[in-house]
């Protein structure tokens, strides 16, 4: 089925009111699917009212697992793309109710009504250091620990699943306390930039590249649970980003390096899995990071001008 070929057919998303997710969500009903946001009662709606995007509420908590059931049974996707999250640091009961049980409860209930594909979206943070064993946090771990799970229940259970991953994911409707929002509006003010002590290099991807990873991991012919890398192939380090950000926007960008608290994901040293995960077969980014800055800043623009 061709990738633009969605239209009427019933889709999925978690996680719909995030920064990927609405970005997803606002692709997907583009391309006229019958799209239902699951999200927790109370959730800001804020990205997808700022998209003008309306899919259809589906007010379930993925812990629930009747609830979730329940919706799955009424819905029948025939494709879920999952990227509900927890990412409450410190709190193991949530990460582990959330990012663990939550998805292999959507998992189970998705491979009950037979979708043709189940898409997980995860992040560089699960990645395992080879020296300790560990992920960057216990976030990470979470995840990590969800993924194990996700593929071991999808191989036994014959569900078709695609667990794909990202390093840094950047754009319109970021969040504010991100490093490449934070260099944009520490340009536009001409103040000087907290920065953190860091050696981590990052591979950054435009969130319109992530969408097109998911819809085309959907709907490709590829074996029935394989895992991915969503990446540019090339890796930046903070410095090389703050500069190309100052070299683009033509500020005087400075910094104050060690003035902001390092955090573990700084100098965590998980690298892109080449043993359990590959490049997406027949996809490949648009936008290097240069392009998607020039994209960005002039989003930004556009949005102080209007």
């Amino acid at each position: 089925m061709p990738e633009s070929d969605l239209s009427g057919r019933a889709v999925l998303v978690t996680g719909a009111n995030g920064f990927i997710g609405a970005h997803l969500t606002a692709a997907l009903l583009q391309a006229g699917a019958d799209v239902h946001a699951m999200v927790r009662a109370g959730s800001s709606m804020d990205r997808l009212d700022r998209l003008q995007t309306a899919p259809r509420i589906v007010g379930v908590d993925l812990t629930d697992h009747a609830a979730t059931r329940d919706a799955v049974h009424r819905i029948r996707p025939e494709f879920v793309f999952h990227l509900a999250v927890s990412r409450q640091t410190g709190d193991w009961d949530r990460l582990l109710a959330v990012n663990v049980a939550g998805a292999m409860n959507l998992l189970r209930a998705s491979g009950e009504i037979d979708c043709r594909r189940f898409v997980s979206l995860g992040s560089a943070l699960e990645r395992i250091d080879p020296a300790t064993g560990t992920a960057a946090n216990d976030y990470g771990a979470s995840r990590a620990a969800a993924g194990i799970l996700l593929r071991q229940h999808a191989r036994e259970h014959r569900i078709p699943l695609a667990c794909l991953r990202t390093d840094y994911v950047y754009g319109p409707l970021q969040g504010e306390g991100k490093l490449i929002p934070t260099a944009l509006r520490h340009a536009a003010r001409g103040s000087a930039m907290p920065l953190a002590p860091s050696t981590a290099r990052r591979d950054y991807v435009h969130v319109s590249d992530v969408v097109s990873a998911c819809r085309h991991a959907a709907q490709a012919h590829q074996p029935d649970q394989f895992s991915a890398e969503i990446a540019t192939g090339r890796l930046w380090s903070v410095a090389e980003v703050i500069a190309l950000v100052a070299e683009l926007t033509g500020a005087d960008l400075r910094t104050e390096p060690g003035s902001a608290p390092a955090r573990a994901w700084d100098t965590h040293r998980g690298q892109p899995d080449t043993e359990t995960a590959s490049p997406l077969p027949g996809w490949s980014a648009t936008m290097d990071l240069r392009a998607g800055l020039l994209d960005l800043i002039s989003h930004d623009r556009s949005g102080r001008e209007g």
